[in-house]
């Protein structure tokens, strides 16, 4: 029973995480754990999923822990891009309006991409964090902090997602990967399963250098009779 409840929780804290733009495997790291279960007493994480899953805890008690953890913490050097060190990177694709300099890199949560509106946060000690400027994290932050962005036409690769749901047809993988293969865009991953309302639904990463691609590909699909929904999502 308790490893039921474990599932059980993981999904809820999994799918709560992913309606507020994060992974929880981004959030949930062996730093943040050990702060969360100073507060809340956990043994181990399966521990704490499981008292999601039957009760003892709920979901936004620590998701919100998890999220301000996250925000606080300072990223390892590795995933930071330097604008003065590399050349031909996705940061060296963006200007923020007033600074220079500085250590640039995009938010996983929108993963924004040419073409879209975007803004700089400036965080303290992980440099400029760019985000979609509709990008719902970004409400409530301090104002003195929001940058004005802008791309600089340099063409350089980016990772976006897609999310579909259709009725259940055969063939219906083949049209999908066929018009993504027509727009000449690279796919980097698919996944499919059944929901509960017997839909099929998939969610694909696609490698694109401007949202007009992205745009286009949503379009091309929804003509299918089959599509229910198509929209592009945050991570």
């Amino acid at each position: 029973m308790k490893e039921e409840n474990a599932v059980k929780g993981k999904a809820m804290l999994e799918a709560e995480a992913k309606r507020r733009g994060y992974s929880l495997a981004d959030i949930l790291t062996e730093e943040s754990f050990k702060k969360l279960s100073n507060k809340l007493v956990f043994a181990s994480v399966n521990e704490m999923f499981a008292s999601v899953g039957y009760g003892a805890v709920s979901v936004n008690q620590i998701i919100f822990k998890l999220i301000d953890y996250y925000k606080k913490e300072i990223p390892k050097p590795q995933n930071i891009i330097s604008t003065d060190k590399l050349k031909n990177t996705p940061a060296n694709s963006v200007e923020i309006k007033g600074l220079s300099g500085l250590l640039v890199r995009f938010a996983q949560c929108c993963n924004p991409v040419p073409g879209d509106e975007i803004t700089g946060f400036v965080s303290r000690g992980r440099g400029v964090i760019v985000h979609r400027s509709d990008c719902p994290n970004l409400k409530g932050e301090d104002k003195d902090r929001l940058q004005p962005a802008r791309w600089t036409g340099e063409l350089v690769d980016f990772i976006a997602g897609i999310k579909i749901i259709a009725e259940d047809h055969e063939g219906l993988m083949s049209f999908i990967t066929s018009e993504i293969s027509f727009l000449h865009i690279s796919m980097t991953a698919i996944n499919g399963r059944m929901n509960k309302e017997k839909q099929a639904e998939f969610e694909i990463k696609v490698k694109l250098n401007k949202r007009s691609d992205m745009d286009l590909l949503i379009n091309r699909l929804k003509k299918d009779k089959r599509i229910i929904e198509v929209y592009r999502t945050s991570n």
